[in-house]
């Protein structure tokens, strides 16, 4: 089990330091405040 703790923390760091880790976290942030922001701009809460 250490094995594996350690190979996934390699692979983590790994991941982060690349800058498609960046692209694919803004990606996924941008969509997912979309889908949640539209909710309220389309029913007229917010306006």
């Amino acid at each position: 089990m250490k094995q594996i703790k350690t190979i996934a923390i390699k692979e983590f760091k790994d991941y982060f330091i690349s800058p498609i880790a960046y692209i694919v976290i803004s990606l996924f942030l941008i969509v997912t405040g979309w889908f949640f922001f539209s909710t309220f701009l389309f029913s007229g809460w917010l306006i």
